[in-house]
């Protein structure tokens, strides 16, 4: 989708599951402006889309020296509606697919292809746009996002996001949180012959790179609310039976996420579990900008047998496992949120910028004035039933908490596997 355009007035998207302003589901689509670089970070590099990605023949039967560079757009928006999961002002869900390759000990876990999103822009109508879910997985951009890389993207006028669980300003949840809590977990082969719910050893190719996206909400405020009414999964559950509801004004669920240089404006309030009047159930967590930023899991591939045969067919190597716990950190790089006047956030662990912190990095340093490294401005209240605080509801170590003998890096796999560290 190079360049590609959709003009109208009071523009409206539903369905079932899977719905979005310009894509309903992709596995590695590439959705950017007609002339956009595939490295953008490398200044050498003047490669792009149209040469790597577009058949030669087509090329040829197109004359480029009339062509504009547009940028990926969507005008007009009112709603994007799902009775169940995965809604978003571009996409509901977009994930990596695979490259063809086999898992053997030559190839292993990394022929895979992530998704792209440069230079992409959607545009509320007169009043501003929502987009809802009747499940989980909501937000202003992209629902669920793993595996991908993003660029210069904008959300603008953008009234409302609204779900039970996972809800976000620009994504609902991304990086390999996205899947962990998914039934079907991700499909690498398109084979159902593997299937991994969390990480291996394959973290950087479900790591989410994050890049100069901006959340414009209306002049009146961006709202935020997750709504959960029951226990949702979760792969870091605090307390079983309790369901844990995300909701953040720039990501839900945030876990093997990078973002740099990102922004939210205009947001008015979040909101997780609490109800019409007011009231706070426990559970819920909220952030002005990530509900949840938390280390992604190398668990739950199916079993310690099946993990303890890729290790010992070389498949798998425990330097592979070491080598992808720096994709699984979270990190947020010249980022902050600004809230209307009256600006609130709300949840049993409520904070300015973050509902729950258990990992991850916060860093503005990068801008020339002290006087703007502040993450979160302009706010008002944070309200919270057990936790709340200016930043953040409930900063801890997660990834130490439960572990007696330091990081677990794979997490519940039983007594299959033994590694001495």
């Amino acid at each position: 989708m190079l360049g590609v355009q959709v003009k109208g007035t009071n523009v409206t998207v539903s369905a079932s599951n899977n719905a979005g302003g310009l894509l309903g589901e992709g596995s590695a689509p590439i959705m950017a402006s007609t002339f956009a670089k595939t490295d953008p970070d490398n200044a050498g590099s003047t490669e792009t889309y149209w040469e790597s990605d577009v058949p030669s023949k087509l090329k040829e039967r197109i004359d480029t020296s009339d062509m504009s560079d547009n940028r990926v757009a969507l005008s007009s928006l009112t709603s994007v509606t799902v009775t169940g999961a995965n809604a978003g002002g571009i996409a509901g869900k977009l994930d990596v697919a695979s490259g063809g390759g086999l898992i053997d000990s030559t190839l292993g876990l990394t022929n895979v292809i992530p998704f792209v999103v440069s230079g992409v822009t959607v545009t509320g109508f007169s009043a501003g746009f929502s987009v809802s879910a009747g499940g989980d997985y909501a937000a202003g951009g992209i629902g669920r996002a793993t595996g991908g890389e993003i660029y210069d993207a904008s959300i603008d006028e953008i009234k409302s996001v609204t779900g039970k669980n996972y809800v976000g300003g620009f994504m609902g949840a991304s990086g390999s949180g996205s899947i962990a809590s998914s039934s079907d977990g991700l499909n690498l082969l398109g084979l159902n012959l593997v299937k991994i719910n969390n990480l291996l050893s394959v973290g950087a190719a479900i790591q989410t790179k994050v890049n100069e996206v901006l959340v414009d909400g209306v002049s009146e405020g961006l709202s935020i609310r997750a709504i959960s009414d029951e226990a949702s999964a979760q792969a870091d559950d605090e307390t079983p039976g309790v369901s844990n509801c995300s909701a953040g004004g720039f990501v839900g669920l945030g876990s093997a996420t990078e973002v740099n240089a990102s922004h939210v404006t205009n947001l008015g309030s979040v909101t997780s579990y609490v109800d019409e009047e007011g009231v706070i159930s426990a559970g819920g967590e909220a952030g002005g900008f990530v509900g949840r930023s938390t280390t992604a899991g190398l668990a739950d591939v199916g079993d310690s047998a099946t993990v303890g045969g890729f290790l010992e067919n070389g498949i798998l190597d425990i330097n592979g496992l070491l080598g992808a716990i720096t994709y699984l950190l979270p990190s947020y790089t010249d980022v902050d949120v600004t809230f209307v006047d009256g600006g609130h956030v709300d949840a049993d662990s409520a904070g300015g910028f973050a509902g729950v912190f258990e990992s991850g990095t916060v860093d503005n340093t990068s801008r020339t004035d002290e006087k703007n490294w502040f993450a979160v401005y302009n706010l008002d209240a944070v309200n919270g039933g057990a936790y709340a605080g200016g930043f953040g509801g409930n900063v801890y170590s997660g990834a130490l908490a439960d572990a007696a003998g330091g990081v677990s890096i794979l997490g519940g796999l039983g007594s299959g596997i033994s590694i001495n560290l």
